[in-house]
């Protein structure tokens, strides 16, 4: 009787977990329905709007996995959606989640995402949702041509969302990324592979609050490229004609680019301006430094360059140019007020000069000693 009893015992057990699986079978097999409560769940936490287009699966082995052909989400008060992820993959307690309406941990894969204009390929990451808190680490992704590594926090959603982040970018395509970002409308471009470290915190629920409250810190650097939009030794040149008063100087071509062989640099950003006074550009034929700052959202541009020929090594002079206007439209000129400042120190020493080799031949002792220290 023992064995029958340890039998039916069982059996009931079985019986009762084949129903089980039957009921989870029929909750999920209704995609629309699943589709819904995901949907009203995402927007009674975060306040976001989920859209989900196409084809929704489930797997249950080895854990349970939602596969959803594309998705799309909406950040409140916003006209457009800032995520748009193909082919996703969560696998997720989502029993926990649904049931306790608290917790929600798992991982997430997308072989296409396009996030606020930027272009992500076989991204995945850990997700940890609780107690409010969304944290997406680590995040991993092909990035235009490179390597993205990452972290993500979140909370604070329904009243001002906050943001921590922090990001390592490698051997990422500049000129296709730089392109995205700005919509396309980009004149003064970088052509190359750069690496980029970035730490920052933002708020905000649209695009424009997130740019304007970013407080951060990176730096950033190109091995070579190329800088599209402006041609540096046209405008030493330009200088070198102005300074010397020979117009067949600035007969030069303007190629509006300038290889380069290093560029790098840190920055700040506060309040959505990054700002920089160590940038360093270096190519064959020059040497630039600059500082100056970017607003992010206006893209607003003020900037002061040094430039140095490399090919007249025994010149003290160092070209200054200004740099306004916006990335769509630059506007780089010479800063001829402080060309002119730089001339007329030269001719103050060069008659300092003369003075000083009067005073060696006709007057010596402390008389002489006196007036050379008047001039120096």
């Amino acid at each position: 009787m023992k064995w029958f009893k340890l039998f039916l015992s069982i059996f009931c057990l079985f019986i009762v977990v084949i129903i089980f699986a039957l009921g989870i079978f029929v909750y999920f097999a209704d995609a629309e329905k699943f589709k819904s409560e995901l949907i009203n769940e995402v927007q009674s936490k975060t306040g976001y709007q989920l859209v989900i287009d196409g084809r929704m699966s489930f797997s249950f082995f080895p854990r349970l996995a939602v596969y959803i052909d594309r998705m799309m989400v909406k950040a409140p008060q916003s006209s457009g959606y800032f995520l748009d992820a193909r082919q996703v993959k969560v696998a997720a307690d989502l029993f926990s989640w649904i049931g306790t309406k608290q917790k929600l941990k798992g991982k997430v894969s997308a072989t296409r995402m396009r996030l606020m204009n930027m272009n992500f390929d076989e991204a995945t990451c850990d997700l940890h949702f609780q107690s409010g808190v969304l944290t997406i680490a680590p995040i991993k992704a092909q990035f235009y041509q490179g390597q993205l590594e990452g972290n993500l926090k979140g909370q604070n959603f329904f009243v001002m969302p906050n943001w921590q982040l922090e990001f390592r970018l490698k051997d990422v395509e500049l000129q296709s990324l730089l392109r995205d970002v700005n919509d396309g409308d980009i004149k003064l471009n970088v052509q190359g592979l750069g690496n980029l470290h970035l730490q920052a915190e933002t708020f905000g629920k649209t695009r424009s609050e997130m740019m304007n409250q970013l407080n951060g810190i990176g730096d950033f650097n190109v091995p070579n490229g190329t800088l599209e939009g402006f041609d540096l030794k046209y405008y030493i040149k330009s200088a070198e004609a102005l300074i010397r008063n020979d117009p067949d100087l600035q007969q030069t071509l303007n190629e509006h680019r300038t290889p380069f062989t290093k560029l790098n640099g840190s920055f700040i950003i506060n309040h959505g301006q990054a700002e920089t006074n160590n940038l360093l550009l270096i190519s064959p034929l020059l040497t630039v430094k600059a500082l100056g700052h970017i607003e992010l959202m206006n893209r607003l541009l003020d900037f002061k360059l040094n430039l140095k020929s490399t090919q007249n090594e025994q010149s003290k002079w160092y070209i200054p140019i200004l740099l306004t206007g916006t990335l769509s439209h630059p506007e780089m000129k010479l800063d001829t007020k402080e060309i002119s400042q730089m001339l007329a120190g030269e001719e103050i020493d060069k008659i300092k000069q003369k003075a000083l080799d009067q005073i060696d031949k006709h007057v010596h002792g402390k008389a002489g000693d006196f007036l050379k220290k008047l001039l120096r």
